[in-house]
């Protein structure tokens, strides 16, 4: 607009109404020309990749993130020592990066709080199957016993689990096998230290 208006014509109108004498348009477009704005160049700086004036928001990737801070960081440190003018590029890729790490910071805490949910289930559904069960409807019972026969219930839950594993995850035997020997061995312990115990009681 100001390129439009600052014509001789203009000028010299302007100069007649203040009655600006004499009549010389050199004067102003001369010092038009002392505080013109600096052109932004068309084309990308050599050691730049990307246009960060048209810059959109970024994917919600680590990788993605970091390169519009550092691109930030370059432009305040070159703003710091002069060596760059200030222009609102920075201020938009601020913004735009902002945008992307709010989200991926709301996103990291719903998974969060979702697995911490599921977590809490699995854990009260778990409390409240050993809760539930009977291990005698009558008579007396030795505590031993009643031990082995629950470790026998835990470890028949447990073998249900691990071959509905094999049957699922054929391509990874190897791993659930190695875990269900461990837990036979573990129920073989348990089942010695009960037997001990019972052994103990009846003395």
């Amino acid at each position: 607009m100001r390129d439009l208006t600052f014509k001789r014509r203009t000028i010299t109108l302007s100069y007649k109404e203040t009655r600006i004498y004499p009549l010389d348009p050199q004067i102003v477009l001369t010092r038009k020309e002392l505080f013109d704005a600096p052109v932004r160049p068309s084309t990308l700086p050599a050691n730049e990749e990307t246009d960060w004036a048209a810059c959109l928001t970024p994917q919600a990737r680590l990788s993605q993130i970091e390169k519009y801070t550092n691109y930030i960081t370059r432009r305040l440190e070159a703003d710091k020592k002069h060596e760059s003018p200030h222009n609102p590029t920075v201020a938009r890729v601020i913004k735009r990066r902002d945008k992307v790490m709010y989200k991926l910071l709301y996103d990291g805490s719903l998974a969060t709080e979702e697995f911490t949910k599921k977590r809490r289930i699995a854990l009260d559904t778990q409390a409240r199957k050993k809760a539930n069960r009977v291990v005698q409807n009558f008579g007396v019972i030795y505590i031993g016993v009643g031990r082995l026969r629950m470790l026998e219930s835990d470890a028949d839950d447990l073998k249900r689990e691990l071959e509905a594993l094999i049957r699922k995850k054929n391509g990874k035997q190897t791993v659930v096998e190695k875990k269900k020997k461990r837990a036979d061995k573990a129920c073989e312990e348990h089942r010695k230290e009960a037997t001990l115990a019972i052994e103990k009681q009846q003395k």
